[in-house]
């Protein structure tokens, strides 16, 4: 359930004075669908979110996870930059960061992932890039509003402004139809499988991974040779990129220097690995 209102509450909640009877209406809901979903499905991912007021900042208080298999999602806005004005990124990213923050903190206290799930009601390049920093700072895999089609639900000024495709039943290389601002703002080269542990990853102009091969449960470490892959959009580079390898080494690395694969495939040595990805 996407946003969900805590009605009457709403601004006390929004300044973090919500009652404990409004968070556990909301608390006994998810537990009640938790038990609902159970019945048919035992493994599949439960997605948890809180009152609309997280959006700008406000903390969860979701209380003790309703199941092991649990993801927190959250939205992410700052309400001044939601209008057609392109506000610099200092304008918006003290918001951002809280609304992160604060689930994070959440999603860290219940020993569960945290995932932004919507973000990017606008066309404004400086929102749209500096949230994509924000989640690859936090290492979460991030869902942007909207791929395309008209939506009556969105609070953005036009829906064509705000999604990656104008019209999706349409090849999204008929000129016109893909907002490719919007996409250079959030086509950025990621991490999509690592062997060992990530510690860090972002772009700034170039883009930089750090992990090491320590395995996340704890159960000793990848033996040297594991390959981790980075996918790198051709939008991001697209006349290829350059590598650099600090503690193992570019598997599928040309002759002429010159990547072009979108997946970059890292082998690691023993120990920590970086790789600085650069457009050619």
């Amino acid at each position: 359930m996407n946003e969900p209102s805590a009605g009457a509450e709403t601004i006390p909640c929004a300044l973090d004075f919500c009652s404990e009877s409004t968070l556990q209406k909301l608390r006994n809901l998810n537990k009640q669908v938790r038990d609902v979903i159970r019945r048919h499905d035992s493994e599949v991912g439960i997605w948890l979110t809180g009152y609309v007021t997280t959006v700008m900042g406000a903390p969860a208080h979701m209380g003790t996870k309703p199941d092991a298999n649990t993801v927190h999602a959250f939205n992410s806005y700052a309400q001044v930059c939601t209008i057609p004005l392109e506000f610099p990124e200092a304008v918006c990213e003290p918001n951002h960061r809280k609304a992160i923050n604060q689930s994070w903190a959440y999603a860290n206290s219940q020993n569960m992932p945290a995932v932004l799930a919507e973000f990017g009601a606008s066309k404004n390049p400086n929102l749209l890039r500096n949230q994509a920093r924000l989640s690859d700072e936090y290492m979460q895999s991030r869902f942007h509003w909207q791929y395309g089609g008209y939506d009556p639900a969105t609070t953005a000024s036009s829906w064509q402004d705000q999604a990656l495709v104008i019209n999706p039943a349409r090849p999204i290389t008929e000129p016109g139809n893909t907002n490719w601002s919007n996409v250079k703002q959030l086509a950025t080269p990621y991490p999509s499988a690592v062997a060992g542990t990530p510690t860090g990853w972002k772009t700034d102009g170039a883009f930089t991974a750090t992990w090491n091969t320590a395995r996340a449960d704890g159960s000793g470490a990848f033996e040297p040779g594991a390959e981790s892959t980075i996918k790198v959009p051709n939008i991001w580079a697209p006349n290829g990129y350059r590598v650099h390898v600090e503690g193992g080494h570019a598997v599928n690395a040309p002759a002429d220097g010159i990547f072009r694969d979108v997946d970059l495939r890292i082998a690691a040595d023993a120990g920590a690995v970086k790789v600085t990805v650069t457009p050619a």
